[in-house]
């Protein structure tokens, strides 16, 4: 870098200090990328790591990945119950309807049978699924 400036560590700023630092080079970032020189988004990064490698150092519990971002962390989370169905209330539906319905790959369905989130009917050939329960699923991921 072609200058250097004179900078807190991140070690050494107070809590609000690192939230505020941190926050304005999140806010500055894509501008940096698109805009800035090559020794502008050097410095830029190695601050931003520096402030957040002590961003999760201090706040690691506040900073732990929610489960909830991703469908298997909800279906995880989430109580798992059986709904009954009485054919009136719902046809059921193959594989492919299944996949249609949760808006996911035809391949995904496999991976929801072996989570334990969808159950094939019993005595049916094939992956024939309720459709009330393909669409408790579906509400699960949100």
């Amino acid at each position: 870098m072609s200058q250097q400036f004179s900078r807190v560590p991140a070690e050494s700023l107070a809590d609000d200090d690192l939230h505020r630092e941190l926050a304005h080079l999140h806010e500055t970032r894509h501008s940096t990328v698109l805009d800035g020189s090559e020794d502008a988004l050097d410095a830029h990064t190695e601050r931003m790591l520096a402030l957040e490698r002590e961003f999760l150092r201090r706040f690691w519990r506040e900073s732990a990945p929610d489960p909830a971002r991703t469908r298997a962390g909800r279906a995880r989370a989430a109580p798992v119950g059986t709904v009954d169905v009485e054919p009136a209330d719902a046809a059921d539906v193959d594989a492919a309807g299944a996949a249609a319905i949760l808006d996911v790959p035809l391949t995904q369905i496999d991976a929801l049978v072996r989570a334990d989130l969808l159950h094939p009917v019993p005595g049916r050939p094939g992956q024939v699924f309720a459709r009330v329960e393909v669409e408790a699923v579906q509400e699960l991921g949100g």
